[in-house]
């Protein structure tokens, strides 16, 4: 699984102004960061440099490798409804900062064994109607080969996002 740390690298870029082409070795480097500083008492949570990952506080790791390997240290997981409300993204986006978002697969509702599964995406855009309501998101979905600017009603993004538990990642320098 590899979605969360080419999220946190889309951001990165983002932030820095920085477009990476190839982003494949950045990210096995990332992971090789990730195996060397994420295991735990209970054992190696990243196995191997292309990021096989064998389970617990995936948010918080994307978190850290933000704050550690990239030096972005005011980066913040979220996690659950208390911090991680729609007004919440809108605030990043407003700053200039996308956010990660932990969501279903193609946005679907729930996860199914064998098919749409947790998946990190990139909240790039909300649109705010003139009643001040936002009506729809768009997201880079950095597991499909065109995946930006994915165009997803805001009650689908929701459904999907409360899966998680409204978790997100807010990439901050």
């Amino acid at each position: 699984m590899n979605c969360g740390q080419a999220s946190v690298l889309t951001c990165v870029g983002y932030a820095k102004r920085v477009y990476y082409p190839y982003p494949a070795p950045i990210i096995v480097k990332e992971n090789e960061w990730l195996a060397k500083n994420t295991n735990t008492k209970d054992g190696p949570k990243y196995l191997n440099k292309y990021g096989y990952f064998t389970g617990g506080g995936r948010i918080s790791y994307l978190e850290d490798l933000a704050r550690n390997y990239w030096g972005f240290k005011n980066s913040v997981a979220i996690k659950g409804n208390s911090c991680g409300t729609i007004d919440a993204l809108y605030n990043e986006l407003t700053a200039g900062r996308p956010v990660i978002v932990e969501v279903i697969t193609n946005m679907a509702p729930a996860a199914v064994e064998g098919g749409d599964t947790y998946h990190f995406m990139v909240l790039v855009g909300m649109r705010i109607r003139a009643n001040n309501v936002c009506s729809d998101v768009w997201v880079n979905d950095v597991g499909k080969p065109n995946g930006r600017g994915n165009h997803y009603w805001l009650e689908q993004f929701k459904e999907s996002w409360a899966t998680s538990g409204n978790h997100c990642v807010f990439i901050r320098k």
